[in-house]
């Protein structure tokens, strides 16, 4: 064998699964070991064996809340008993938070899953309730405000705006928070406070791009417009930005 032709980064995970391994032989008891190797499988995209090794953590020690919301999270990609996986998903969250009821992450997935599973609640109306008490429960975590903006973008003004604001003050991607704040006022009409928000964002992609010009075409500054539109052939773009467009193209 050639073990040039071996690749650094495969072999290094190679010798980390052996590693685990050995210590879970010598160790066969221990829950945290069974978690580890189950964390590890699930970072190197073999959700299957993570899987596996998150149930046998829970087996070996089923009062640890974090054990089940990693699993609840794993059958999302392994996608076992497709017909009972939502139930499976809340079971598993619903349990880490009968042992421990104000654990984040349990109570942060199960919004989260609330809703993508459940899109017919009113856009996730129960998702942002929960959202909402979390934030009260952990106020400075970023992603419960992450999750609120993006959840209520195009159907609560106010709770979008407001999770944006507070990450403001949360992250230092400003940037990031500023195109999401940008999107939101291109959506509802605020076209100025668009322009100015999107003004903040240092690389802006062709979609937030075409978002600005529009919204400069729509405060009367054609040229500007003209400056960041980026022809894109989608049927919903070229429909929404007829006008725009065939201003640009006239200028070209």
């Amino acid at each position: 064998m050639d073990f040039k032709k071996i690749n650094i980064e495969s072999l290094r995970i190679i010798c980390l699964s052996i590693l685990l391994l050995i210590v879970v032989s010598c160790n066969s008891q221990s829950a945290i070991e069974y978690y580890k190797l189950g964390a590890w499988y699930d970072t190197i995209g073999q959700q299957k064996k993570a899987f596996k090794y998150y149930t046998k953590a829970i087996k070996k020690d089923p009062t640890n809340p974090y054990y089940y919301v990693r699993r609840a999270n794993i059958r999302i990609d392994v996608n076992f008993k497709k017909a009972t996986l939502e139930k499976d998903v809340f079971a598993d969250l619903n349990k880490a938070l009968s042992i421990e009821p104000n654990n984040y992450d349990a109570l942060y997935w199960r919004a989260f899953w609330l809703y993508k599973f459940i899109p017919e609640l009113h856009d996730g109306e129960k998702a942002i309730v929960e959202l909402e008490a979390l934030a009260k429960l952990y106020p400075t975590k970023a992603d419960t405000y992450w999750l609120l903006g993006e959840i209520c973008i195009r159907n609560d003004t106010a709770i979008a705006y407001k999770s944006y604001k507070t990450l403001l003050q949360l992250v230092s991607n400003k940037p990031k928070v500023y195109n999401k704040m940008a999107t939101h006022e291109y959506i509802y009409g605020y076209y100025q406070q668009a322009i100015n928000h999107y003004s903040l964002v240092d690389t802006l992609t062709s979609y937030s791009s075409n978002n600005l010009a529009y919204c400069y075409w729509m405060t009367n500054k054609k040229d500007s417009a003209c400056r960041f539109y980026i022809e894109d052939n989608e049927p919903k773009l070229e429909k929404e930005y007829k006008d725009l467009i065939e201003y640009c193209k006239s200028k070209k």
